[in-house]
């Protein structure tokens, strides 16, 4: 309460991943446990790891994870590989449920949600080219899991569906991750916005970088009527 020092946690990147120089990796996502244990994902690294509360190693998994990692309550941990949101089992790190943000989310529902994401794309040189998306489209930043204690707040929603932050289209939304088919989306008025979190008063609070405006804010956001307030 006074703002002491009351632990630090050592983390050693080169312990993780022996690629890349540490020096240019910087901490992003970070989870706390209930046995002083943290997962932590690194800006311009590859790898994620939970440590103990000494900064012993007790796994770690190399890959291209970033930003948010959110615990799900039931053993999981949810974040970013890349385009793909992965679940991980939080004791062990194993990958239990993978989906492609291009794959089985842009095109899912007959590609009738193609729209929401494919923004930042250029357009097909004929009429049976592909799309084909731009550098960093999304810039994926936040997934969440809706825990069952709070599902009945929204009703609209289900228990386990997943709330996702893409930076680039000031896009969050509430996805179906059996099918990706959304079940509520909204772009802005926050603009290059991260952290989404449900409520229990069935609100979700967005953090609005607001870039370039000079300040950010927290914005309150009901998806069942569309009332906000900041």
């Amino acid at each position: 309460a006074q703002g002491a020092e009351i632990h630090r946690w050592p983390i050693h990147y080169a312990r993780f991943d022996a690629t890349i120089r540490p020096q240019n990796v910087m901490l992003h996502g970070m989870e706390v446990f209930e046995d002083g244990s943290v997962v932590v994902t690194f800006d311009k690294g590859h790898a994620i790891a939970r440590v103990d509360a000494c900064g012993e190693t007790m796994w770690s998994v190399n890959g291209g994870f970033h930003h948010s990692i959110t615990r799900s309550g039931d053993g999981g941990l949810w974040t970013w590989l890349g385009e793909e949101i992965v679940r991980l089992d939080e004791a062990t790190g194993e990958q239990t449920f993978a989906l492609d943000l291009r794959r089985d989310v842009a095109s899912a529902d007959g590609g009738e949600q193609r729209g929401i994401f494919a923004i930042r794309t250029s357009e097909p040189t004929d009429r049976d080219g592909d799309l084909t998306y731009l550098y960093d489209p999304f810039h994926p930043n936040d997934v969440e899991m809706l825990r069952p204690e709070m599902a009945d707040a929204f009703p609209m929603f289900e228990a386990g569906d997943l709330m996702i932050s893409l930076r680039e289209l000031n896009l969050v939304a509430v996805l179906d991750p059996q099918t990706g088919v959304l079940r509520w989306s909204q772009i802005g008025p926050w603009l290059k916005q991260h952290d989404p979190d449900f409520h229990p008063d069935g609100t979700i609070t967005v953090f609005d970088n607001a870039t370039g405006t000079g300040r950010s804010l927290i914005r309150r956001v009901d998806p069942g009527d569309g009332t906000q307030s900041v």
